[in-house]
């Protein structure tokens, strides 16, 4: 299953303001909250925060992959924390990620791998935390959004020093959408029903395969490889007239 995200005790409480949060309201990244309307499950932030680390620890997983005839699963950083709107922050978190889910999989290897996370909004040391990751941590590949990495889009000439670094590595992409609402400062509330997320990520994921074929790049990296989440997006479903 290369679709599990991740969360470690090292991966939470790392911003003032950024976090991330794990808060009884919910995943918590600056004014974004990942709301449910579910009767709460937990009525203080330390419960719920021990609530999430236990469904992590390696036993609770195998345990869910056991029942769900699972042999492998490639961990990532969850797409409501990739950071790519919080500055200087999105590097440092990114580098942070990769330590903690490298050390993570490094306990049983041969159950767990993880896709490194870079800050696509800063495509120079992206790339470089890509190279780190995958040669020094054991990375198979990285985990992108699927649009608006701070401005920047699949096709811009930017992050050509991205997609160089993965084809020189000859490792895939794994494009996860994200809540587009967790930049918006606290206007999020307006995105009431999660929509970004819920219907955003499948249009965020056929964008970025949109964008790269037409906008050249799979001219200039050829051998660039990506996994599209969602079930590709909406992409096998519009491949006519795409």
């Amino acid at each position: 299953d290369c679709h599990a995200h991740l969360l470690t005790a090292g991966m939470l409480n790392r911003h003032a303001f950024w976090g991330p949060f794990m808060k009884a309201r919910g995943f918590t990244v600056g004014h974004f909250a990942l709301g449910t309307r579910q009767p709460k499950a937990v009525q203080t932030d330390a419960q719920a925060e021990a609530g999430l680390l236990t469904r992590m620890t390696h036993d609770a997983r195998r345990a869910l992959m056991a029942q769900r005839g699972v042999d492998r699963i490639v961990v990532s950083t969850p797409s409501h924390a990739f950071m790519y709107w919080a500055g200087d922050f999105g590097n440092e978190y990114a580098r942070i990620c990769n330590d903690e889910l490298s050390a993570y999989c490094a306990e049983d290897p041969a159950h767990f791998a993880f896709w490194a996370h870079a800050n696509l909004a800063d495509p120079e040391e992206a790339a470089r935390e890509i190279r780190r990751a995958v040669t020094q941590l054991g990375a198979c590949g990285v985990c992108v959004g699927g649009a608006n990495f701070k401005g920047l889009q699949a096709w811009s000439p930017e992050l050509h020093p991205v997609w160089e670094a993965v084809t020189a590595l000859d490792v895939p992409l794994m494009v996860h959408g994200y809540n587009q609402s967790v930049w918006w400062g606290d206007k999020h509330a307006e995105d009431r029903f999660e929509t970004t997320s819920i219907i955003g990520d499948c249009v965020d994921e056929t964008l970025f395969l949109w964008y790269l074929v037409c906008g050249g790049v799979l001219d200039d990296f050829p051998t660039l490889k990506t996994y599209i989440n969602h079930a590709g997006g909406m992409s096998v479903f519009q491949l006519g007239r795409l």
